[in-house]
């Protein structure tokens, strides 16, 4: 029986295998030594590594969570920084594509499984979403996936598919503090009744708000958005001012 050293000779990359020689007695006076030059396996090996390497550092330089989903099993590996920036630990995650779909918002859930599908069924070219997921401590937290399917059989049928997860929380909190902070001065000119105009130097666009055309008995259809609309409603004695 062969018998596989899995060392290297002499620094150089080899795999050793020795086979005993006998003798009619079985005992041995001898072996036979094969060695097999692996060297090109090594390099490559190497190289993959570094690879993989340098690809773990460029997503944690980023602060993105990468996964990886066999199509066909369901099976998704999820890296480090993906289940880290949730607060879960690889004891916390299962490997499959029904857990990440098990901790989507639900408000979000039907609008994600569409866009997987479209790109699955090469639909679009790549998948792009935002979409709120459960951490550990029991809140959600706002994310962007951007994805694609990196493999398929010779029919066309997606086998892999790749992506990367980045936190957007924070630029999700701003969005509605702004949309919040809007909200509130439209409600306070509108009960103060005062007209809000916002001109756009670089394009002569000028913003007229509701109330600045009811103030001038204007219905907002009736208003073109440029600074000679303003001008024209100004007496002729105030213009130059």
């Amino acid at each position: 029986v062969t018998t596989p050293v899995d060392e290297e000779l002499l620094g150089r990359g080899y795999k050793f295998y020795t086979a005993p020689l006998l003798d009619e007695n079985t005992k041995a006076w001898g072996a036979v030594i094969i060695l097999n030059d692996i060297s090109d396996i090594k390099r490559a090996e190497k190289a993959l590594k570094d690879s993989e390497m340098q690809l773990k550092l460029a997503l944690d330089g980023a602060d993105e969570g990468l996964w990886d989903l066999n199509i066909k099993t369901g099976e998704v590996y999820y890296s480090e920084k993906w289940a880290s920036m949730l607060g879960y630990t690889y004891s916390d995650i299962q490997p499959t594509l029904d857990f990440f779909f098990s901790i989507v918002h639900p408000a979000d859930l039907e609008s994600l499984k569409h866009l997987f599908l479209e790109n699955i069924e090469d639909k679009l070219p790549a998948l792009e979403a935002e979409f709120r997921i459960l951490t550990k401590n029991a809140t959600y937290k706002w994310v962007l996936s951007r994805g694609k399917v990196v493999e398929r059989d010779r029919s066309g049928k997606a086998l892999r598919m790749i992506g990367t997860h980045i936190d957007i929380t924070g630029r999700k909190v701003q969005e509605e503090e702004l949309v919040q902070n809007e909200n509130r001065l439209k409600l306070a000119l509108e009960g103060a009744k005062e007209g809000l105009w916002d001109w756009h130097i670089p394009t002569g666009y000028v913003y007229y708000s509701h109330s600045y055309a009811e103030n001038i008995g204007y219905d907002q259809s009736e208003i073109f958005y440029n600074l000679r609309f303003r001008e024209e409603k100004i007496h002729p004695d105030d213009l130059p001012l």
